[in-house]
């Protein structure tokens, strides 16, 4: 706030209030952004997590079925 009355001076009350106004409301938005930001972020991770999970059960599985003669080397 010193920095406002520094900028608008001591004696023009209306001007800094208003000047702080709009600060707080560019906070505002900045915290929104970054809410909106960490839960993309949280449900990225989620996603991720479930992703990887789901992939070691099928490397699991595929390890512990027993191979026939016909399931070897393709090659």
């Amino acid at each position: 706030m010193a920095d406002i009355r520094k900028e608008f001076g001591e004696g023009n009350e209306k001007i800094v209030k208003v000047a702080e106004l709009k600060r707080a409301e560019q906070g505002e938005k900045i915290m929104e952004q970054w809410y909106n930001r960490v839960i993309i972020l949280d449900r990225n991770w989620r996603e991720s997590r479930q992703e990887k999970k789901r992939l070691r059960e099928q490397q699991d599985n595929r390890a512990q079925a027993p191979r026939s003669n016909n399931q070897g080397a393709q090659w």
